[in-house]
């Protein structure tokens, strides 16, 4: 691993034998819509409003065991905290500068099997709701949702951006009796 102290980046192997350089300070890529490059996956805090709440261990499992061969793959989507305000992170997460929209089992398996980067793009929103709808369909389409996890979502969109049901129904493909059903859980 070489170390620039200047600049504070360095060079890393990934399991597939690329090395990739990564910084340990802000960049300035790291703010721009579409930016994309590694990070330290330890420098990504968890959305906590991130729509799933569940993580089943099998499939985990079989992640964590393709993180280890091959590393990340697919991109980590993430948004500055800079330009999102209506992201409260929890005290241990202050410190790190960008949240993840979606990503967030692939980072953990990540920092787990110990690989020292994963690929990222940046997404900056203009408003929560549009935050919290990109979130919602990047999410729901990765492994279908649990049950809980799909009414949460459905109730977080409905409480914190003040969603109809006809609204939600649209933007889930879904009928509007389906997602009362849901909210019952």
């Amino acid at each position: 691993m070489n170390v620039n102290v200047k600049s504070l980046t360095r060079t890393v192997s990934l399991p597939d034998g690329r090395e990739v350089t990564i910084s340990s300070k802000p960049e300035p890529w790291w703010v721009e819509n579409g930016a994309s490059g590694f990070v330290d996956p330890a420098l990504l805090a968890p959305d906590p409003k991130n729509p799933r709440r569940t993580i089943n261990k099998a499939r985990f499992s079989e992640l964590k065991q393709s993180v280890r061969s091959s590393g990340v793959k697919q991109q980590v989507v993430v948004t500055p905290l800079a330009k999102a305000p209506w992201v409260v992170l929890p005290p241990e997460d202050r410190s790190k500068r960008l949240v993840i929209v979606s990503g967030w089992r692939r980072c953990l398996a990540a920092m787990e099997e110990e690989v020292k980067a994963v690929p990222i793009v940046v997404e900056v929103y203009e408003s929560s709701k549009q935050h919290r709808l990109t979130a919602s369909l990047y999410n729901r389409h990765r492994d279908d949702p649990s049950p809980l996890d799909d009414a949460y979502d459905i109730l977080q969109l409905r409480e914190e951006e003040k969603w109809t049901y006809e609204e939600l129904a649209d933007h889930f493909g879904l009928s509007a009796p389906y997602i009362r059903a849901r909210l019952g859980l």
